[in-house]
């Protein structure tokens, strides 16, 4: 049985049983997640810098965002593969680098890398992870990987992490140049919540 013909006998089950195990969409991925994490993890996770206003940009600009439809081109035989900067990629996608994973989840960013190492999806591994970059790439087994570079004042630890990323086989250096400092985010001074301050996200 194919994986896509699995997919559509667990969904008849489902609806057989009239019930749904898992939630659906992101909002009901974000509401359960809410019930499960402390406020102030949640709120970290989910928030952005000052009142939000550049999340919410983001966002709309994301959902203004369509797929072009091509009818009657026969899907047969279709792929979904892309090539992303010399990295071959199941999907047109890769996880986005995000740090301090172990607020949410004792494995953190461990997790995360054998979950896309089973799908052969690219993950760019955060400078701010709870795991070192060598211990992520141990658990991505080969499978792409790329390292997200905030460039620091010290150019020996920027050369550092990049030499330290070139030897874990990441295969990218995606260079973050926008955050100088950490922003003000009103959720986290709400909260009087900071990861970093108890060991989270600075396994680097």
């Amino acid at each position: 049985m194919t994986e896509p013909e699995a997919n559509r006998r667990a969904d008849r089950e489902r609806y057989a049983r009239g019930e749904l195990s898992w939630p659906v969409g992101s909002e009901d991925w974000a509401a359960a997640a809410a019930e499960v994490l402390s406020t102030g993890a949640f709120d970290w996770i989910a928030g952005g810098s000052g009142e939000e206003l550049t999340l919410r940009a983001n966002r709309a600009a994301f959902e203004a965002q369509r797929l072009r439809p091509r009818m009657l081109t026969g899907v047969a035989a279709c792929s979904t593969e892309v090539d992303i900067l010399g990295t071959r990629c199941p999907a047109p996608f890769l996880l986005a680098p995000i740090g301090g994973q172990t607020v949410a989840h004792p494995e953190g960013e461990l997790a995360t890398a054998r979950a896309a190492a089973s799908l052969g999806v690219p993950l760019t591994v955060s400078t701010a992870a709870s795991y070192s970059m060598e211990d992520i790439a141990d658990q991505l087994g080969g499978r792409p990987g790329w390292y997200q570079l905030y460039w620091v004042s010290d150019k020996g630890v920027t050369q550092s992490f990049i030499s330290r990323a070139l030897s874990s086989g990441y295969q990218a250096i995606v260079l973050t140049v926008d955050s100088p400092m950490v922003g003000w985010r009103d959720r986290d001074r709400r909260n009087a919540y900071i990861p970093f301050l108890s060991g989270e996200g600075i396994a680097q």
